[in-house]
Order: structure tokens, then C-alpha cells, then sequence
């Protein structure tokens, strides 16, 4: 990839080499007041919002971007041209998640199932949806920093998904059930790994093998599916809570653990 700054339409100044990305703004929005007091506002346009701050020394930075392949490979492309070197997505899993699960660590190093951003980056047929990997730098900086927690860890595919509530609700479908559930099944007994899905993981591993840059995910189990209450509502959201510090640390703490590393090679 040849992108650089230059050809950005929204970030315009260069970012720290580290970073953390989610979806849900509110979630980034936490992340900011509780590690970044004094975070400064670096990009707030269509979608994309990056705070920019201080942890342990290091200059990092904190962005929600938009749900789909769509609107956050757009944003990933842009983040990796301004020079982010390292991104890390913390998402939700919601796939098999139970009461008992709530405290798991899952940590996603392949994605696959991509196919509309792998086509219109001009990749030839055979390629589209194929698997696309996590940087294993990251992953094993984010699995060393594990071991000192008391919490179920486990390595992850991620299948991506375009209509998440189809996946979610097959049933709901109609006379089209059948097929939505061939297709989970299709994805989900290709592999021997315990299967998540989402729609932004697949496009952030692939704009960071398209930049030769490092990419991964990290998913909070979260239960939020039928019901009237929120993940972060009752006693299920007392967990999420509890749990969000736990992921925030572990995250900052595996990328202080990088950069701290190639600040002293450089």
C-alpha cells in the first residue's frame, strides 16, 4: 500500500505509533476518562472520533470508529496511513456467551469471511473471504500479559458477518432460515478453533496486512441479545464493568510493553 497522510480525507495529523479502536463510543469514551485524563480531541468527523494522551509516558491514542467493513476499513486504511504502526480493536463477543463466560479473554488472532473490502481492493476471486491473521507480535504481548490474571484465556477465529442480525436470529429470516443457518454452519465447522463474529475485525487484519503493519482483537464476552436491559444493566453489567478494567489495563499494558521496546531500538 501506498497511501499515505497526504491522500486522508479525515485524519489529517499523524497519530501515535500505539492505539486502542472500538465501535461502541461510549466504550472508547470510558477507556479515555479512565486512562487519559488529559487526552486532547485529534479527530471528530463522520463517524470517526481519536483521542489522543499520555499512558505510563507512552503517547498513545483512543478511537471509535463506525460498525461494518465499510465505514471502519475506511477508518483503518486512514489510521495506518497517518502512521499508526499498532491498533488494537476491543470489541464484545456475544457468540456462545453465558453467565458462566462473562470473565473470559478472548483473544482474536484470525478473521476470515471478508469478501466486498477484499474484492474492491482488487484481489483476484480465489482470495476473497479467505483467512487474514493478527499480528503475532501483538498476540503474544497481549498472551504474556495474561498470565499474571486470574481469568479463562483463550485464541479465537473471528467469522465476519454483514448482517449481524440475521447470523444472530435465523430464525427470524423466514423463508430464508435455512440458508443463513447453512452458512454458520459452513463457517463455524471449517475450523477447530472456538468461533466468534463480528463485522470490523476482518477489515481491520486485512488494511494491516495490506500496510504490513499489526493488528489485532480483543473481545469481552457480553450478554446482548433479547431482553429489555442493556450489557452494562444489572447484574450482567456489574460483570461488564468489572471486566471493561480488566481489558483496558491488559490492553494498554501489552502495548506499553511494544512500544516501550521499539522506542529503546530506535
Amino acid at each position: 500500500m501506498k497511501f499515505t497522510i497526504s491522500e486522508n480525507v479525515i485524519i489529517k495529523k499523524p497519530l501515535p505509533a500505539a492505539g486502542i479502536v472500538c465501535s461502541n463510543p461510549q466504550r472508547a469514551q470510558r477507556l479515555v476518562n479512565r486512562y487519559f485524563p488529559s487526552a486532547q480531541l485529534h479527530t471528530d468527523s463522520w463517524g470517526i472520533v481519536i483521542y489522543t494522551g499520555s499512558y505510563q509516558g507512552h503517547y498513545m491514542f483512543v478511537a471509535s470508529v463506525p460498525m461494518g467493513a465499510g465505514g471502519s476499513g475506511f477508518a483503518f486504511l486512514e489510521m495506518y496511513a497517518a502512521e499508526a504502526d499498532y491498533i488494537v480493536r476491543y470489541g464484545s463477543n456475544d457468540r456462545y456467551v453465558t453467565p458462566d463466560n462473562l470473565r473470559d479473554i478472548n483473544i482474536i488472532d484470525e478473521a476470515n469471511n471478508l469478501y466486498g473490502l477484499m474484492r474492491d481492493s482488487g484481489l483476484s476471486a480465489s482470495q476473497w473471504g479467505q483467512s487474514v491473521f493478527a499480528s503475532s507480535l501483538l498476540v503474544d504481548s497481549l498472551r504474556h500479559q495474561t498470565e499474571s490474571l486470574f481469568y479463562p484465556v483463550q485464541l479465537m477465529i473471528c467469522h465476519h458477518v454483514e448482517d449481524y442480525h440475521a447470523y444472530n436470529y435465523p430464525e427470524l429470516i423466514g423463508e430464508r432460515t435455512d440458508n443463513v443457518k447453512s452458512l454458520i454452519n459452513i463457517l463455524e465447522s471449517s475450523t477447530q478453533k472456538k468461533s466468534a463474529w463480528d463485522m470490523e475485525t476482518a477489515a481491520l487484519f486485512w488494511r494491516a496486512t495490506q500496510f504490513k503493519k499489526h493488528a489485532v482483537t480483543v473481545l469481552q464476552s457480553l450478554i446482548k441479545h433479547r431482553g429489555e436491559t442493556t450489557p452494562y444493566e444489572g447484574e450482567y453489567g456489574r460483570i461488564a464493568t468489572e471486566m471493561e478494567q480488566v481489558f483496558g489495563q491488559l490492553i494498554l499494558d501489552s502495548l506499553v510493553a511494544i512500544v516501550s521496546v521499539e522506542n529503546v531500538h530506535s
